[in-house]
């Protein structure tokens, strides 16, 4: 299992992830950021609050998607959707 220490966490824990798609929702549905791994970024995702144009949200629930990639053995386990609510205070 992946230690609590976040450099442990990158080293160890990732390693079988190719790639993620993340998107970020409003409480209507609409798509409000978009972040997908590869070149320059990174399969780590920070997301800090903000739309795709860098604009702050204001606080509000949000809903978020994650399609994670793996590079694993079993068809069936290849792609994981992940998803949940974040509440975003200010």
């Amino acid at each position: 299992p992946c230690g609590q220490d976040l450099n442990d966490l990158r080293s160890r824990c990732a390693r079988f992830v190719l790639g993620v798609d993340f998107r970020v929702y409003n409480r209507w549905g609409k798509e409000i950021y978009d972040y997908q791994s590869g070149g320059e970024r990174s399969i780590f995702i920070d997301w800090d609050g903000k739309d795709s144009n860098g604009k702050e949200l204001p606080t509000a629930v949000y809903f978020y998607n994650a399609e994670v990639n793996f590079d694993v053995v079993d068809p069936s386990r290849k792609k994981q959707n992940i998803k949940g609510w974040v509440h975003l205070i200010r």
